[in-house]
């Protein structure tokens, strides 16, 4: 449970599964960016179908301006999010 990240082929993948905060979001998208298989411009998919965390409109808008604030480096500039609801 929790979060992760993998690679899919050229794809960077995170998962969300169960509870988590807001901060342990961030956490692995810096874990993410720091690995040295991420390069500028992956493609990433958020998939969290299996989550049941609840994201307030102010914690998604706030992940955003801090992706938004890496973007000159190894970030992912695109992110796919799969979600049930």
């Amino acid at each position: 449970m929790g979060l992760s990240y993998d690679y899919d082929g050229d794809t960077l993948r995170i998962v969300g599964e169960g509870n988590y905060t807001a901060q342990a979001l961030r956490d692995v998208f810096v874990a993410a960016m720091s690995d040295p298989r991420t390069r500028p411009g992956i493609p990433t998919l958020l998939d969290i179908r299996e989550s049941e965390a609840q994201r307030t409109n102010e914690e998604l808008v706030s992940l955003v301006d801090f992706l938004g604030s890496k973007r000159d480096r190894a970030v992912p500039l695109r992110v796919a999010v799969v979600t049930t609801g």
